[in-house]
Parts: structure tokens; sequence; C-alpha cells
């Protein structure tokens, strides 16, 4: 299931080749109108259209660690692996085309683990970065009627780190 979304990230530079972070992730799904059908009193069969949308809230805690490069701000290229935990929350609003309309809602929430592999560049005070993260849930985040499926969310994330605050002494830094 592909979505649009947008998100958050902060940083504290533990050392120059291990960083703690954590995530805020906001995307949503629209599906295409389906219908559903039944029988009224009269036992006449009667179709529904209907549409179900998906807002998703990702957050995640990681450790990442620097395969090549580090977080110093003289290495141009770097390359990084982490992992972390992280929580989904889901809300359902199913929309009924109906006379009057009608709409319900669904809330779920699953926790999981994630696997980060990235790289990124630095632009003398901020760093473009590009990345993957693999997602294992507890329960699956959309539900599925075609059997058996992983739980699994896959993404690519790409983006700007900004220093905010940078400790001398102890060299933790807190990016967003």
């Amino acid at each position: 299931m592909r979505t649009n979304g947008f998100g958050i990230i902060g940083q504290y530079e533990v050392d120059k080749k291990t960083v703690c972070e954590l995530s805020l992730a906001y995307f949503t799904k629209k599906l295409p109108t389906d219908s559903v059908s039944y029988l009224d009193a009269g036992a006449n069969t009667t179709y529904i259209q209907y549409n179900d949308n998906y807002s998703f809230y990702h957050v995640s805690a990681d450790f990442i660690k620097y395969l090549a490069g580090s977080t110093y701000h003289k290495t141009k290229f770097s390359f990084y692996m982490g992992g972390g935990a992280s929580v989904l929350y889901r809300q359902t609003k199913t929309n009924y085309h109906t006379d009057p309309a009608q709409s319900q809602k669904d809330v779920f929430t699953t926790f999981g683990f994630e696997y980060i592999i990235g790289a990124e560049y630095k632009l003398g005070f901020a760093r473009l970065f590009v990345r993957g993260k693999i997602n294992f849930f507890l329960k699956y985040p959309v539900p599925i009627d075609d059997g058996t499926v992983i739980p699994l969310l896959v993404n690519t994330q790409g983006g700007i780190l900004i220093p905010l605050i940078k400790h001398e002494k102890s060299h933790g830094r807190v990016v967003m």
C-alpha cells in the first residue's frame, strides 16, 4: 500500500560514530471506492458504495551506528545502519455513500521493531540524507482479506538534518 506523508526526526550524537534518534511520522492513504451488498427487510439486495481513509502516526526510537564516515563535520559522506522500537497508531474512517451520508471510525495500535540503512552527505552545517526503513509489527497495520500476510512496513525517507544545539565538551549535538 503506497502512502504519502511527512515527519520530523530528532537526533542526539552520543559520539562520532553513534546516534540516538527519535522520529515521528504522519502518512495517509485513501482507498478507491468499493461496494458491499446486503438484504433489506423485503429480501431485496441493496448495494452501498464506500471508501476507506487511513491515517497513520508512526513513532520510533532508534540507535544508529556509522559504518563509514562519522557524525564529525569534516567527513563529507557517511554510511550507517541502525535499529530500534516503533509504535504505529492507525485511524480508519469508512465513508458510506448513502442518503443521508454515514461514516464509521476505527482505531488500532501495534508495536514492532525497525531496521535502518542509510547514507548522508554533509553540506557545511546541514546534512542531506536518504535511507530505507523496514518495520516488523506484531499485527498487520491494515486489514487484509487475502490470506496470510507478513506484518511489514517498508519505507524510504529523504531530507535534511539541521543542528540546533551543540555541546563542545561531550560532543553531543541535537539535530532535527
